[in-house]
C-alpha cells in the first residue's frame, strides 16, 4: 500500500499556512459525523508492565545488536544501552508540520481531519507516531491513539493516547512508558505532561515511577506522587517518594532531587554511615550551588559516643585558580581525651575539637601558586575524624605556601613553610620553619657543548619549638633562627657521540650564614663555606642482537663512570637545618655531594661506577632493565651531620673505601606481568641494608595483584621486614573481591589486614570492607593491677550502597581501596 503524505507540495501536503488537497474529496467530504475521530475498538490499550516487550521502542539496543563502532562502548555490566534514534530533524521554529499516514479522511474545508495507519507527525525536533490521529486545523492540535510514541532529543514516551499542541510543542500522554537516553533513565506513569517549546525541555509525571536500571531489571525504582524532569537544567525533582527494592517499599522520602547529567544543583546529598571500633556515626551533607564558580557543602555529623559535629567546605574558582576552605567543630567531645588517658591522668572528657583547612592551586601569568594551610585543636583530630588535613610529621601539621615560575632556561621557586605544634613531646628540637625560602635555578645548553648551570637559594629558618623545651645538650646544638644563602655554580662540557659521551665539569659551592640564639662555643654567628669541586663523567652505549626465552631483542650495555673531587672544609660550626644523608640509589652514585640540603658539602675523592643493560623488543618496549653500581673512595671522608667532624669516625662508612652496592631490576616478560627488585648491600657489614621485591600482575584495571617483600635496617640498627599482598579481582562482571595482608616478619604478627567485596551491576553498586591495622601508637593497658603499654590496633567496617543515577549512602570505600590496593585507581566503577 502506498503511504499518503500530507506536507506542503501539491495534492499531498499539509502546512499551517497552506490548505488541504485530498484523495477522493467528494466522498470524504460527506464523512462528517460525530464519530469521525472516535477511537476504534480495534486499537487496544497496552500493558506496559512487561518492559522488555517495548525495550526497542524505548531506544534500548542489546549488545549483540549494536553496530560494530558502538560495541566497545557497551558496559560489561549492562546487556545494552539506550541510543537516541529516529529521524534527524533540523531545529527550525518556522518549519511547517508534516503528517504522514496510510489513509486520510477529511477535506480542505473541514476543521478536523483523521489519519489512520502508521501516522507520523514531524515538527522541529519532535516526532510523534501512532496508529490513528485526529488533527484540529484551527487549534493546531492533534489527538493520537494507539501505540503512541512521542520522541524529542533522546526523550521517548510510549502511551495509549496523547494530546499534542503543535504550536506550543507540548502535550499530554496517557498510560505512559518513557526513557531518556543520555540519562540512562526510564519510567512509567498514568499521565505525563511534556513541554519542548524552544529551550524548554521538561517532563512532568503524575503518580509514576522511574529507575536507572536497564529494561531487563527492576532491582529498584522510586515511586512518587509528582516527578519533574527538567533536562534544560539537568535535574529531576520528586515528592512523596517510596524507594522500592524489587517492588518492596524500603524507605520514604518527602522530597528529593537527582541529577540527569553532571551539572550541579542545591540539595541534600545522601547520608553516610560509619562503623569504626564501636564508634558509629551518621552524616547528612547538604550541597549549596551558590554560583557557577563557587559552592559549599555543609555536613552535620552525629557520633554515638562523641555528640554532634558540624563540618563545612567552601570552594571558589576564579581566573587565578581553585580555592577551598573547610573545617569542623565538635563542642564538648564526650569521648575525648580517650578513656585510658582519663583514667591515668584524672582529667574529664569534654574538650572542644575543631579543624581549619585551606588549600589553593592557581596560575597567574607564568606563575604557579599553591597553599596548604592547616590548624587543629589536637594531635588526634585527623585519626578521629579524617578529612583534608595534611600531617607532616609526628606532633605537627603543615602550613605551606609556594609560588614557582619556569622559563626556557630559568626557574624560580619560593615557599613559606610553617607548622602548628600539636604534641610538644614529639617535636624534634631541630625542626625549623622556612619564612621564607627563595631558590633560582638555571641551565643553558646552546653554547656548542658548554652547559653552565646555577642554583641560588636564600632561606630564613626559625625554630618551631620554645627554648624552654630544650635540655642543655639540645640547647647547645640548635639555634633560634638563621638567615642562610647557598649557591652552586657549575660549568660542564658535553662531548657526545652516538656510542659514547664524556662530560667534564667544575662546581663552586658557597654558603653564608647569619645566626641568632646560638651557643657561641659551638657555632659561629657568621659561619660560611666555599668549596670548589671537579668531576668528569663518561659512558658507552653498546648494543647487540640477542634472544631471551626464544624472543628476539636488542640488548644494550651501558657502562658509566664518574670521578669527583671535593676538598675537605670544616663545617662543624654550621648548624643543620635541612641537610640529610642522601638515600643511596643508582642515580645518587653519580652525584658528587652525598648530602641533600644546603648545610653540608661532603669531602670526597671518589670513583663512581655503574652499568646498565636493557632488552628492547621490536616495538621499542624495554622488557628488561637491570643496573648496579658502587663508589670507590680514594680517601676517607670527614664531614658528617654532627658538629664534630674534624676527624674520621672509625668503624663507619666514612672510613671504608667502598660504598654500599646498589642496584635495581625491572622485568616485564608479558604485558600483564612485571617484577621489580631493588637492593642496597653493605660489604663492610656483610649484610643487606635494604631490599625490595615486587611481583605485579595487571590484566586491566579490574584485575590487579601485587606481592611485595621489603626489608630495611632502621636507625636503631634493628631490622624491619614486611611481607605484603594486595589484590583487587573482578571474579564476574558484577562481583569484585579485595584483599590486603601486611605481615611484620620482624615482630611475627599481622600488622594490617583488609577484606572487601563489591557488587556492581548496571543500576546499583554496593561494597563492604573490613580493616584491622596497627595505628603506630601505643595504648595503656591495666591488668591485675599492673599498668603497661601495648601497640594499639584499630578496626573498622566500611560500607557503601549506591543507586546509580541517584547517589550513594554509606562510608565511601573507594578512597580506602585506592589507598591500600595497588593498581586499582584507574578502574571503571560508574559505568552504565
Amino acid at each position: 500500500m502506498l503511504k499518503r503524505i500530507l506536507p506542503v507540495t501539491a495534492l499531498t501536503m499539509l502546512s499551517l499556512t497552506g490548505s488541504f488537497a485530498v484523495f477522493s474529496e467528494s466522498a470524504l467530504a460527506a464523512e462528517n459525523t460525530s464519530d469521525f475521530c472516535k477511537l476504534d475498538a480495534s486499537i487496544p490499550a497496552r500493558d506496559y508492565s512487561e518492559i522488555l516487550n517495548y525495550a526497542d521502542q524505548l531506544g534500548w539496543v542489546k549488545k549483540e545488536d549494536l553496530p560494530e563502532h558502538l560495541k566497545d562502548k557497551a558496559s560489561p555490566r549492562c546487556d545494552g544501552f539506550y541510543i537516541e534514534s529516529g529521524q534527524k530533524i533540523t531545529h527550525d521554529s518556522q518549519a511547517p508540520i508534516s503528517i504522514e499516514a496510510d489513509n486520510v479522511r477529511g477535506s480542505s474545508q473541514a476543521e478536523t481531519s483523521r489519519f489512520d495507519g502508521n501516522v507520523v507527525i514531524t515538527q522541529q525536533k519532535s516526532q510523534s507516531f501512532s496508529n490513528m490521529a485526529c488533527y484540529d486545523k484551527k487549534a493546531n492540535q492533534a489527538s493520537l491513539f494507539g501505540d503512541v510514541l512521542v520522541s524529542h532529543s533522546g526523550v521517548r514516551m510510549l502511551g495509549d493516547s496523547a494530546e499534542v499542541d503543535l504550536t506550543e510543542n507540548n502535550g499530554q500522554i496517557n498510560n505512559a512508558l518513557f526513557s531518556v537516553a543520555d540519562a540512562h533513565l526510564r519510567g512509567q506513569s498514568h499521565q505525563m505532561n511534556f513541554n519542548f517549546m524552544g529551550e524548554t525541555q521538561q517532563v512532568d509525571i503524575d503518580e509514576g515511577d522511574l529507575t536507572f536500571c536497564e529494561p531487563s531489571s527492576n532491582a529498584w525504582k522510586i515511586t512518587a506522587q509528582d516527578i519533574e524532569l527538567d533536562f534544560a537544567e539537568g535535574w529531576g525533582e520528586a515528592s512523596h517518594i517510596k524507594l522500592k527494592i524489587h517492588d518492596v517499599p524500603v524507605f520514604y522520602f518527602p522530597w528529593m532531587n537527582f541529577p540527569l547529567d553532571d551539572r550541579r544543583k542545591t540539595g541534600f546529598l545522601y547520608p553516610s554511615v560509619e562503623v569504626k571500633s564501636g564508634e558509629n556515626a551518621i552524616s547528612t551533607p547538604f550541597y549549596w550551588n551558590i554560583a557557577p564558580n563557587y559552592d559549599a557543602t555543609i555536613t552535620p555529623r552525629f557520633f554515638e559516643n562523641r555528640g554532634e559535629m558540624l563540618e563545612a567546605e567552601f570552594r571558589y574558582l576564579n581566573q587565578w585558580g581553585m580555592n577551598r576552605i573547610s573545617g569542623g567543630y565538635l563542642g564538648d567531645d564526650d569521648d575525648y581525651p580517650e578513656e585510658d588517658i582519663r583514667q591515668t591522668q584524672g582529667v574529664p572528657a569534654g574538650e572542644d575539637r575543631w579543624s581549619l583547612h585551606f588549600d589553593h592551586l592557581g596560575k597567574v601569568n607564568d606563575w604557579k601558586t599553591e597553599v596548604d594551610f592547616n590548624r587543629v585543636s589536637d594531635d588526634d583530630y585527623r585519626s578521629d575524624f579524617g578529612g583534608l588535613l595534611s600531617r607532616s610529621a609526628d606532633g605537627t601539621v603543615d602550613q605551606i605556601a609556594r609560588a614557582s615560575w619556569s622559563g626556557d632556561n630559568l626557574a624560580i621557586n619560593t615557599q613559606f613553610r610553617s607548622y602548628q605544634i600539636t604534641d610538644e613531646e614529639e617535636v624534634d628540637a631541630d625542626q625549623y620553619k622556612l619564612m621564607p625560602d627563595l631558590a633560582i635555578s638555571g641551565l643553558w645548553t646552546d653554547f656548542d657543548g658548554w652547559r653552565p648551570s646555577l642554583f641560588i637559594q636564600t632561606s630564613y629558618f626559625d625554630r618551631i619549638g620554645s627554648d624552654d623545651d630544650l635540655n642543655s645538650f639540645e640547647a647547645s646544638r640548635t639555634v633560634s633562627s638563621a638567615l642562610r644563602g647557598v649557591s652552586e655554580l657549575t660549568l660542564d662540557y658535553d662531548l657526545r657521540k652516538s656510542w659514547a659521551y664524556l662530560t667534564p665539569g667544575v662546581t663552586l659551592y658557597n654558603g653564608q650564614y647569619q645566626l641568632s640564639g646560638y651557643d657561641d662555643r659551638v657555632f659561629d654567628s657568621s659561619a660560611s663555606y666555599t668549596l670548589p669541586s671537579a668531576h668528569i663523567t663518561g659512558g658507552l652505549f653498546l648494543e647487540r642482537p640477542t634472544s631471551l626465552f626464544g624472543q628476539s631483542f636488542t640488548q644494550t650495555l651501558e657502562p658509566q663512570i664518574m670521578y669527583a673531587y671535593i676538598p675537605y672544609q670544616d663545617q662543624s660550626d654550621i648548624p643543620v637545618f635541612d641537610s640529610k644523608d642522601a638515600d643511596l640509589s643508582f642515580n645518587q652514585l653519580f652525584k658528587p655531594n652525598r648530602f641533600t640540603g644546603g648545610d653540608r658539602v661532603g669531602d670526597t675523592s671518589q670513583i663512581s661506577m655503574g652499568v646498565t643493560t636493557r632488552f628492547v623488543d621490536d616495538q621499542g618496549s624495554q622488557t628488561l632493565v637491570a643496573r648496579a653500581g658502587t663508589i670507590l673512595y680514594l680517601k676517607d671522608r670527614k664531614v658528617d651531620l654532627t658538629n664534630n667532624h674534624d676527624q674520621v669516625k672509625t668503624n663507619t662508612d666514612n672510613d671504608y673505601d667502598m660504598s654500599n652496592y646498589v642496584g635495581e631490576v625491572r622485568y616485564s616478560p608479558l604485558k600483564q606481568w612485571s617484577y621489580q627488585f631493588d637492593f642496597e648491600w653493605s660489604d663492610r657489614l656483610n649484610q643487606t641494608e635494604r631490599s625490595s621485591h615486587g611481583l605485579l600482575y595487571r590484566l586491566d584495571q579490574d584485575h590487579v595483584a601485587t606481592l611485595r617483600y621489603n626489608e630495611k635496617k632502621d636507625d636503631r640498627l634493628t631490622r624491619e621486614e614486611f611481607l605484603e599482598f594486595s589484590a583487587g579481582w573482578q571474579v564476574t562482571p558484577f562481583w569484585t573481591l579485595f584483599h590486603r595482608w601486611e605481615y611484620d616478619l620482624s615482630l611475627d604478627r599481622t600488622s594490617d589486614i583488609l577484606n572487601g567485596v563489591e557488587y556492581n551491576n548496571c543500576c546499583w553498586r554496593a561494597s563492604v570492607v573490613y580493616r584491622n591495622y596497627y595505628t603506630g601508637d601505643r595504648e595503656i593497658v591495666e591488668r591485675n593491677g599492673t599498668t603497661s603499654l601495648r601497640d594499639e590496633f584499630d578496626s573498622g567496617i566500611f560500607f557503601m550502597f549506591e543507586l546509580k543515577g541517584l547517589a550513594g549512602t554509606g562510608s565511601s570505600t573507594e578512597d580506602l581501596l585506592q589507598e591500600l590496593i595497588e593498581g586499582i585507581n584507574q578502574r571503571t566503577i560508574y559505568d552504565y
